[in-house]
This record gives structure tokens, sequence and C-alpha cells, in this order.
């Protein structure tokens, strides 16, 4: 994996600002053949301002999302690729880990950073 054109640390909007999506993907040395972003909101912004670099999407760079705002997805031409995940299942998983966790004490943590 190319660090160079990884953008995982957290931003003060956390990249809900078009400033912020601007300031990192001018500081990659090339566009990467895609991009993953967090959910559809960033995506779309994403896909906002590469297009006004003249960057074809999905020709240049493919864009994913991840949440399905089925109402965005029209919002930009292209669509939006973005996954499908139920809250509710995710919400469930989260509490069945977390409870797990608490039965098994010596159970290795997990740093996510």
């Amino acid at each position: 994996m190319d660090e160079s054109i990884v953008a995982v640390h957290h931003l003060p909007n956390r990249f809900y600002e078009a400033n912020e999506i601007e300031a990192v993907l001018k500081k990659f040395p090339y566009l990467p053949e895609a991009i993953v972003r967090a959910n559809d909101d960033i995506a779309l912004n994403v896909i906002k301002y590469l297009k006004k670099q003249g960057i074809s999407i999905p020709e240049d760079v493919a864009i994913t999302g991840y949440d399905n705002l089925e109402g965005m997805m029209h919002v930009v031409e292209p669509f939006l690729t973005t996954a499908r995940f139920s809250k509710h299942g995710l919400g469930r998983r989260l509490a069945q880990q977390l409870m797990w966790g608490r039965t098994i004490p010596n159970l290795p943590k997990r740093s996510y950073t």
C-alpha cells in the first residue's frame, strides 16, 4: 500500500468540508485508481472536487462511498457507487463485541488509530 495516497487521519471537520478534501488531495503525489470514503457525503464532495479539476469519474478515478444514502446517490453524475449495510445490524454486532470483551477479560485489545 502506498502511504502517500492514504488519508485516514482526522481533521477538524472530518473531511466534511470541501477545503479539507482539497488540501489532502493536493498533497497526493498522484491520483489513485480508486478512492474509498468513509461515507457517501464525503464521497460526493470528493467527486465534486475532482470534477472541478477536470478529472473524469469513474474513467480516471473510481469513487465509492459507504452507507447507501439513496437520495444522495443521484446528486452527482455519474451515480455514486456505495456499500449498503444495516445500521441496526452494525449496532447489534458492536454490542455483541462489547459484551464478549467483558466476558473474556484476557481478550487482546485492538487499537484503532
